[in-house]
């Protein structure tokens, strides 16, 4: 028996073969989609917890040598799975994401979650949608597993080479440096596609502290 993950890719690689699409919706997820309570963990060599830090503390905390040198280390686990009773979905993305579910034509959309999570978080993130109402066949899960805007960068390219139809992109996430990159990116992109058969539109907004959102392209 298929799995949901195996019938969602099959579908999706039918819609790709019958339906070109044209439009990609990405959303980062923590603090984009939803604000959410999985920590960082800082372990010592014995993997005991000697510290604990939200995704906004582990974006300046570097281990220092000492740290380094007695066996301290990060542990993600905590990201691999999604706390649905503990999340709190922003409602400022999640009427846009809804608007992206339920527009027609859904086989000519991609809506995808990019995420510096890692792929063992896409249970996690669906059982999160579902919950509020807001799984789709269209919806892929990407985790790069990386916090830098590069990274997201590429994984977008690759799918608009994948799908040279594509003529709308929009973008939204709370990492200034995940906005700055995939604004040079996609400026760029649409440079270089400018003398070809049609010129992608793109938007980029970064969402903000309390959850609104702020457009910069």
């Amino acid at each position: 028996m298929l799995s949901m993950k195996e019938i969602l890719k099959e579908w999706n690689s039918f819609l790709n073969e019958s339906t070109p699409v044209e439009s990609l919706r990405i959303l980062d997820f923590d603090h984009t989609i939803a604000f959410t309570n999985e920590m960082v963990l800082i372990k010592d060599k014995e993997g005991n917890v000697v510290e604990k830090l939200d995704s906004n503390e582990f974006k300046d905390h570097e281990l220092s040598k000492e740290e380094i040198d007695s066996g301290h280390y990060y542990d993600f686990s905590e990201f691999n799975d999604v706390d649905i009773d503990t999340a709190v979905e922003n409602p400022h993305v999640t009427k846009i994401l809804r608007n992206f579910v339920k527009a027609k034509d859904a086989e000519k959309r991609i809506i995808l979650i990019l995420t510096a999570r890692s792929q063992k978080a896409e249970n996690g993130i669906r059982n999160l949608l579902k919950h509020l109402n807001l799984d789709g066949p269209n919806i892929e899960i990407k985790g790069v597993e990386s916090s830098l805007g590069s990274v997201k960068a590429a994984v977008v390219e690759k799918y608009l080479n994948d799908h040279p139809n594509i003529n709308r992109v929009s973008f939204y996430d709370d990492s200034g440096e995940n906005v700055d990159a995939m604004n040079s990116f996609l400026k760029s992109y649409v440079a270089d596609q400018a003398n070809k058969k049609h010129n992608m539109k793109y938007q980029v907004a970064i969402v903000n502290e309390d959850g609104t959102l702020t457009r910069v392209k």
